[in-house]
């Protein structure tokens, strides 16, 4: 998995950020937010790319291993009276002979988590700008 920047006083399930082809993402670490056990990371990890709010964010996860299409016949509501703290999951999906959580990457964060974690990568951004100009300004005074 790529190297993350770790970012001082960002909440706890924030790994740091990424540069993704140019554009500095923050990284949320799946486990965390989603209150599962801590797992060391693999050749396997992998960091998901999700649009939430007009913002680019990643999401560490344990592994992906195929890519499916579901129809919406396929998905049920979740069958247990989920609580505000697990908004985040859409639905139960059926697909071949497996039950697989669906996940709502739009209720993933609330607004206020969403709106730090942006500053969070801005400020990143603008640290990333300011090192490449210092390092811009040491070779020209060579």
């Amino acid at each position: 998995p790529q190297e993350k920047t770790k970012i001082p006083r960002s909440p706890e399930f924030v790994e740091g950020v990424i540069n993704l082809r140019g554009s500095i993402i923050p990284v949320i670490d799946g486990r965390k937010r989603f209150g599962l056990e801590l797992a060391k990371e693999t050749t396997e990890t992998r960091i998901m790319v999700l649009e939430l709010e007009r913002n680019t964010v990643g999401l560490t996860v344990d592994s992906v291993s195929e890519v499916i299409h579901m129809q919406t016949k396929d998905v049920q509501a979740s069958p247990v009276n989920a609580d505000k703290s697990q908004d985040f999951i859409l639905g139960i999906g059926k697909f071949q002979e497996r039950l697989i959580i669906l996940l709502d990457p739009d209720n993933f964060l609330d607004m206020h988590e969403i709106e730090s974690i942006s500053n969070l990568a801005q400020v990143a951004e603008n640290l990333r700008e300011l090192t490449t100009l210092t390092e811009t300004e040491k070779e020209k005074s060579k």
